[in-house]
């Protein structure tokens, strides 16, 4: 069970690990976007590339990747 001050927004079902335990760490915290889809249950996640391809794009516009 999560810790008190924790919000636990994933729940998994049929014994599947937490989607916390997906977590990487380099100075920061932060998952793949390949398991953040599998854990929703996508097979692949090429329907969702137009989406992130924009959403980079406009990053990128906003010198967020410099």
């Amino acid at each position: 069970m999560a810790d008190s001050k924790e919000l636990d927004l994933f729940s998994c079902e049929d014994g599947k690990p937490p989607f916390e335990s997906y977590a990487k760490k380099n100075g920061i915290l932060y998952w793949m976007a390949s398991d953040f889809l599998s854990f929703l249950g996508y097979a692949d996640y090429s329907p969702t590339m137009k989406p992130i391809l924009r959403a980079r794009q406009v990053m990128t516009s906003f010198d967020a990747f410099s």
